[in-house]
């Protein structure tokens, strides 16, 4: 029998409703797919309270149209662009549009299914300069019309993973990342605390 905690390194064990995954860039691809992996492979119980992605790099394709719309304005160059593609080689000999290689392609089902289990919410930031954005505006979308409850902040003329920036709208992303978190895990204590009554 599965318990319905998540063992770490430090010989922990804590409830998936206080966990809360966050990723930048490819980080945020990997939060979205550990997501999507939990909820095919262990189930609903084991899904974290909240996912935050920055900047989340969803489509290994970079087939989105913000990546050439930004290429002279974006810190990162289109990662497809290089003699041999990043997602490609993430990929190994799985299809890139495999959605554990790249969220963006999750079905719409899996997304209902998700949406159907409330056991975690999302948050995305992202710069309106990044070759990112419309991958992450559309998943964002689809999150919401599936039934998710979703954050979504587009920052005007910040670029790729600005957060780590010294510039006022990264400490204002920040500290909107930090409040979603503790409200997610504030709201959670009490749901948890009500249910072992």
């Amino acid at each position: 029998m599965e318990s319905n905690v998540v063992p770490n390194n430090l010989g922990l064990q804590v409830p998936p409703d206080r966990v809360v995954v966050c990723g930048e860039s490819a980080g945020g691809n990997l939060a979205m797919a550990l997501v999507l992996w939990i909820l095919s492979r262990k189930g609903a119980a084991m899904l974290p309270a909240q996912v935050v992605m920055l900047s989340p790099w969803l489509d290994l394709t970079c087939s989105s149209g913000s990546w050439d719309r930004h290429f002279w304005t974006d810190l990162v160059p289109k990662p497809s662009a290089a003699p041999i593609s990043a997602g490609a080689a993430y990929a190994g000999a799985r299809s890139v549009q495999d959605p554990l290689i790249s969220p963006f392609f999750a079905s719409d089902a899996d997304l209902v299914k998700l949406a159907n289990t409330k056991a975690c919410t999302f948050a995305i930031q992202v710069g309106r300069r990044e070759g990112v954005l419309d991958e992450a505006v559309g998943l964002a979308q689809r999150l919401l019309a599936s039934g998710c409850e979703v954050n979504f902040e587009a920052y005007l003329d910040m670029v790729h993973i600005f957060q780590i920036l010294p510039v006022p709208d990264a400490a204002d992303a920040l500290r909107n990342f930090g409040e979603l978190v503790q409200q997610r895990l504030a709201a959670q204590g009490t749901r948890s605390a009500t249910s072992s009554l």
